[in-house]
């Protein structure tokens, strides 16, 4: 299993683990001891060639490494390495560049940088791309401003709904998140029928 930040703690990684899965979480400043440590971790290890992406007008160059991290350094039950993602992109002439860390309980120091990429590309497509991107971009849930507990929590369930009948649809029909949420601001009938009953309803041509 993957997650963002938000979900790297001792309590989850102790359910995954315990209920005989394997995890990958990136670490943030909400966990400063471990952000501390990855960075020592990965202060003198050699940087090995790195993987270059082209995509959507981008050319990002992907570094990627793995280093020891047990659970007496990282406070995190059951670890066992750490990876660390260095990016460089440039796009429209303009170059940027970031440094992600991840701890997790497979023991990764002999992985291949490409079996690191993929690994994390995995996180990228099934969470970051396929949740946080359509609840945020699409559906503009960090926009919220509601302060009632219960509205929020209708609000959450309505916005899984759609994105799970977004990703259903994008991927059936070989489309795109926003050419979907163009179709539905066309015809609003749709999305509601779809809300309904997205297992049984069909996207109209």
């Amino acid at each position: 299993m993957t997650g963002d930040a938000g979900n790297c703690s001792a309590a989850t990684a102790a359910e995954i683990h315990g209920l005989g899965g394997d995890y990958v979480l990136q670490v943030k400043g909400n966990q400063p001891t471990l952000l501390k440590f990855c960075e020592a971790a990965f202060a003198g290890l050699p940087r090995p060639a790195p993987i270059p992406r082209k995509g959507h007008g981008r050319l990002t160059m992907r570094t990627l490494r793995a280093a020891p991290a047990l659970p007496m350094a990282t406070g995190i039950p059951f670890s066992r390495s750490a990876v660390c993602l260095e990016t460089r992109t440039l796009c429209k002439g303009v170059e940027t560049s970031a440094t992600l860390f991840y701890v997790s309980d497979r023991d990764l120091r002999g992985a291949t940088p490409e079996d690191l990429d993929e690994l994390l590309s995995t996180h990228w497509r099934s969470s970051e791309s396929a949740n946080h991107w359509i609840r945020d971009a699409q559906y503009r849930e960090d926009f919220c401003r509601m302060s009632n507990p219960t509205a929020i929590l209708n609000r959450s369930l309505l916005i899984n709904a759609c994105a799970f009948i977004t990703n259903t649809l994008r991927i059936r029909k070989k489309t795109s998140t926003p050419a979907l949420r163009e179709r539905f601001d066309r015809r609003p009938s749709l999305a509601l029928r779809l809300l309904m009953n997205p297992f049984c309803a069909r996207l109209d041509p």
